[in-house]
């Protein structure tokens, strides 16, 4: 069908991550040495519009200040 299976949606939100963490020096490993957990605590998905093989998607990663630090991270096509 060519579309991207949609397991594949967690593992970009991941690994933008990852990229996000080594750009700010946030490494989970850091963290989990010193007692910090960072879970994934929720994940929506509404799939709108099928990403296609071939296919270009940016995620954009963002840190929201507030009492409980969150990072949200959303695919955008291009």
């Amino acid at each position: 069908m060519g579309v991207v299976w949609h397991g594949n949606y967690v593992r970009f939100l991941k690994t933008a991550g990852k990229i996000f963490g080594d750009k700010f020096s946030i490494n989970y490993l850091d963290f989990r040495n010193r007692g910090i957990l960072i879970p994934i605590v929720r994940i929506v998905c509404d799939f709108k519009k099928p990403l296609m093989y071939g296919d270009t998607a940016l995620v954009e990663t963002r840190f929201v200040d507030s009492e409980a630090a969150k990072i949200f991270m959303s695919i955008l096509f291009s």
